[in-house]
């Protein structure tokens, strides 16, 4: 009974151990990321919207000041930089990081956004939320709004500004779905890239022509290929950052929130590095796979016919918002899987350059790109009498050849 038992547990003890070895090999190839500060955060694809890599990327927390990046996009796609906005007395009562701005000053809205970006001055974006809007609650219905139709329902903005607030806060997939929103997609990015990318701006106050020079708080701009980005603090959410990077020439988001609270300042910035870096070790660009030539039923009242509809090759595009581009990013051992799907129901006749259905790409079982496929040319219905005119030719007269007969001789 003792060696009966030996040999049973045994057994089982190989049984597991190789049922772990399949687990392990089954597993998804994705390496996992490095350990940093940041309580959550998210990397994310911001081409195809794909997470890379995460840590309590879903769990809403309070943002700070990256908040000012919703502030700014929709302050750009609302109002002209040369509109000028004058400072209330509920604007010019917020607390520090502020600019120190008088009621009933004036300023361009384009020098205020500066102001914004740069600095993270509290007033400005106030300022700039009721120039928009006309108070803050109503621009925090537009900030809500705008973020209802970026992302999921984990993201509510209560101030303009960012500073702690009951119910204010985003997750980091958010965040970062917003960030590449704001650099890729929105039809202000330009304006965008070019505040967040600056070194300083010099700009003046136009009732007293007060002189002001604001400088870029974003350490790590034009380090590990970033070139946009937005830090944050309040005593709530922590130290916080959300930037966009190129990683082979594609937009790469990242979200850092609660990286850390005083004295810790530089959490965050050795964070981003960290992650930057080795998705530059694990990342490889490749291309998608070209959809081949094939054929499709077409339904026909009374035949089925197979049709020659898919292009040789087709571009690619996320969901129509955000660009096109050349390839995807992959961790080494990911694939790229392809599927079509046809619209059901399809009859004749079909014109040329009419979509018939989709190509959608899979990476872990994620959709990554979608794109329509289109006929390439014409296709009439096909009748009975089409059917038999065909036949006829195709079967019959080529075989009926009156030369190859041979004559009789008459005698």
């Amino acid at each position: 009974m003792k060696r009966r038992r030996s040999l049973f547990l045994i057994v089982l003890l190989l049984i597991q151990l190789n049922s772990c070895q399949l687990v392990a090999r089954g597993a998804s190839q994705k390496p996992l990321p490095p350990k940093i500060h940041a309580s959550a955060f998210c990397v994310l694809d911001g081409e195809n919207g794909r997470v890379l890599w995460e840590k309590n990327s879903e769990k809403v927390l309070s943002n700070a000041s990256t908040t000012k990046i919703v502030t700014c996009i929709l302050a750009l796609e609302n109002c002209k930089l040369d509109e000028e906005v004058t400072v209330s007395a509920y604007a010019a009562g917020m607390p520090r990081v502020h600019l120190g701005m008088k009621p009933g000053e004036q300023y361009r809205l384009e020098d205020l956004l500066y102001a914004m970006m740069l600095e993270s001055f509290n007033d400005v974006a106030v300022a700039i939320a009721e120039h928009v809007s006309g108070s803050v609650e109503a621009f925090a219905e537009k900030m809500n709004e705008k973020a209802s139709k970026l992302c999921d329902k984990k993201a509510h903005f209560v101030t303009p500004n960012g500073l702690d607030a009951e119910g204010h806060g985003i997750s980091a997939v958010n965040l970062a779905r917003i960030m590449g929103y704001c650099v890729q997609a929105s039809p202000q990015k330009e304006k965008f890239l070019k505040i967040t990318g600056a070194n300083s701006h010099s700009f003046q106050e136009l009732t007293t022509g007060r002189s002001i020079t604001v400088h870029n708080h974003n350490s790590m701009l034009g380090r590990e290929g970033i070139y946009s980005g937005k830090t944050g603090f309040t005593g709530k959410a922590g130290y916080c950052y959300v930037a966009a990077a190129k990683i082979y020439g594609h937009t790469v988001c990242i979200a850092l929130l609660a990286s850390g609270w005083p004295p810790n300042k530089n959490f965050k910035w050795q964070d981003c590095c960290m992650l930057l870096k080795a998705l530059s070790k694990q990342l490889a660009e490749k291309s998608f796979p070209g959809i081949p030539r094939g054929y499709v039923k077409v339904k026909n009242t009374a035949f089925m016919s197979k049709t020659a509809l898919i292009p040789d090759s087709i571009k690619i595009r996320y969901k129509s918002i955000l660009p096109k581009h050349r390839g995807i990013l992959l961790f080494d051992g990911e694939r790229i899987k392809t599927r079509i799907f046809l619209k059901r129901g399809m009859k004749l006749p079909v014109k040329k350059d009419q979509i018939i259905g989709e190509a959608h790409w899979y990476v872990d079982g994620n959709c990554v790109a979608i794109e329509p496929i289109f006929s390439v040319k014409n296709y009439e219905e096909i009748s009975l009498l089409k059917v038999v005119n065909h036949c006829f030719k195709k079967f019959l007269l080529n075989r009926i050849n009156l030369r190859n007969f041979p004559l009789k001789n008459c005698t």
